[in-house]
């Protein structure tokens, strides 16, 4: 299972592929590779955790779990010039 849970980490991160750092063009950012590479990948400890779920469940979850709920929302900067600098103008 440890390398099933490696193996899915290094696709998400993968260069041309993987769903942190593919290259695409539907994007907002003005420096759109830039963004991508700033994205951390995910610790040792992290990947420890997901094991650890797995060896004392026996499988993942297939949802996100209630913590995940204070992740997903999502802050808004009003400051105009945030998005002159990091964003492309709107069509």
């Amino acid at each position: 299972m440890s390398a099933a849970v490696r193996a899915y980490v290094d696709y998400r991160f993968s260069p041309g592929g993987g769903s942190l750092r593919a290259d695409t063009v539907a994007t907002a950012w003005r420096e759109p590779e830039a963004v991508r590479q700033s994205i951390p990948g995910y610790s040792d400890e992290a990947d420890r955790c997901d094991l650890r779920i797995y060896e004392r469940y026996g499988r993942f979850p297939g949802l996100s779990g209630p913590f995940r709920t204070l992740v997903a929302y999502q802050a808004h900067n009003l400051d105009p010039g945030f998005y002159a600098r990091f964003y492309r103008p709107s069509p």
